[in-house]
């Protein structure tokens, strides 16, 4: 089972609506590692918190608030539409 935070708590909890997602104190995660993993809707992601990240956004239109390059991955053609750093 992956370890990742997944969007999906929000009116649906199948992660069919806009839902927000953050982590203010960041995961022991290794570089590379899924973190956040946002789902259908247009989601809000924060993960600006000094630590490794790797971010997908998925569908819908969504808005990610992220760490220097360096910390933070965001593949390409992860979905996420409005990227902050």
């Amino acid at each position: 089972m992956s370890r990742a935070r997944r969007i999906g708590r929000g009116p649906s909890d199948r992660g069919t609506a806009a839902d927000r997602l953050t982590d203010p104190d960041g995961w022991n995660a290794t570089t590379g590692t899924t973190t956040f993993e946002g789902r259908d809707g247009n989601d809000t992601l924060v993960s600006k918190n000094g630590g490794f990240d790797r971010i997908t956004c998925g569908t819908g239109f969504d808005s990610l608030v992220a760490d220097q390059a360096a910390l933070d991955t965001v593949p390409a053609g992860s979905g996420c539409e409005f990227v902050i750093r």
